[in-house]
């Protein structure tokens, strides 16, 4: 699985949209804990990735006040970005 994520990384640094299609074809994949099933869930209240918004919030806050939108987060923090997204583990989901 690492391998396909790591493709679908790729697309989010051409274009913002890929923020959507990366968190989303693994989404309706798996039955998730009663929240909505949303990119912004993810990114911002998903109990589940609470670790890893952490490490990703720690990085953002040392340029910009959390929460940012989501294409700051591509524009101006897609590396920590990218970490997040990688660190995710959607059998958890």
């Amino acid at each position: 699985m690492k391998r396909r994520n790591d493709i679908h990384v790729h697309y989010i640094l051409y274009e913002h949209t890929y923020i959507h299609t990366y968190i989303h074809t693994y989404i309706h994949t798996y039955i998730h804990d009663g929240g909505n099933q949303t990119v912004d869930h993810l990114i911002y209240d998903c109990s589940k990735l609470q670790r890893e918004r952490e490490k990703l919030i720690r990085e953002v806050s040392k340029q910009d006040n959390w929460p940012v939108e989501k294409s700051d987060l591509v524009n101006k923090h897609i590396k920590h970005f990218i970490q997040f997204a990688n660190a995710i583990d959607f059998e958890k989901l």
